[in-house]
């Protein structure tokens, strides 16, 4: 396989878990479970084959497809923890915040970390933080002080108890 036909066969599987990802978005908002573990299960085989057939794929692509299978994932994690009581255009602003302050290069990229995160901005809206920008700028000082890379030891082993049951999920 030449190079042009191996970047052309690595765009066509991301393409692919990008359509996946779309899928499973839909499956979720119709609620249809059963559908949404389908997909599911087709996201982590064509992550397999893109891992198969380029092993030498850069680790930014290699996160970027991980990101993207994983935001299906978040807004049914920020759906739980709204427990029903929030809009779908509400989790949204919710995500978009969520997206901004865990792609910063300081945030700890670790499960527990971005599923505390995700539980602290639930709250926050709930609280009435529901101004997008106001949500944006309490959140990111609130991701810096308690969900960065250089958290104490006991910031991560709280973390790691309350929400590393997450990591299983991933």
């Amino acid at each position: 396989m030449t190079n042009f036909e191996e970047q052309e066969r690595q765009g066509e599987i991301l393409a692919l878990v990008r359509v996946m990802h779309d899928a499973g978005d839909v499956a979720s908002e119709l609620d249809t479970p059963q559908v949404a573990s389908l997909i599911k299960a087709a996201q982590a085989a064509l992550l397999s084959v893109l891992e198969v057939e380029f092993p030498m794929l850069s680790s930014v692509h290699s996160h970027g497809v991980a990101s993207i299978l994983a935001t299906g994932k978040m807004m049914e994690r920020l759906k739980r923890h709204a427990q029903g009581d929030l809009s779908q255009s509400e989790l949204e602003v919710i995500k978009r915040v969520f997206d901004f302050a865990t792609t910063q290069s300081w945030f700890d990229d670790t499960q527990y970390s971005r599923e505390g995160f995700a539980a602290a901005l639930v709250d926050l809206f709930r609280c009435g933080m529901v101004n997008p920008t106001q949500l944006e700028r309490i959140a990111m000082f609130w991701a810096l002080s308690d969900f960065s890379q250089s958290m104490s030891n006991a910031q991560r082993a709280k973390l790691r108890s309350l929400y590393g049951r997450c990591e299983v999920e991933r």
